[in-house]
């Protein structure tokens, strides 16, 4: 995945991005992971975050919605994604 934040032609990105987009150690105990846990969890939203670009760069305005929706399941936080649906938004207007 680190590759992928990194790489610069989209397709590229993309495939890089998408492969094991799942759970953060689900089945591990939580005492053994839990700073591995926040690792590869910042490492999805920063992941989810260039996919959301890449769909952006390429028009796929829903694409790029449904990872700024991923993100906010994970970190209702995450400012860049708000940005996104704004900018995303007033596209489809």
């Amino acid at each position: 995945m680190l590759e992928g934040l990194q790489e610069q032609d989209l397709d590229k990105a993309y495939s890089l991005l998408t492969q094991g987009m799942g759970d953060f150690l689900p089945d591990m105990n939580h005492l053994q992971i839990a700073g591995k846990r926040e690792y590869f969890r910042e490492l999805f939203l920063r992941g989810a975050e260039r996919l959301a670009q890449i769909h952006v760069q390429k028009e796929q305005f829903d694409e790029a919605i449904y990872w700024c929706e991923r993100i906010f399941t994970i970190d209702r936080t995450w400012k860049e994604s708000y940005r996104f649906i704004d900018v995303l938004l007033l596209s489809k207007e």
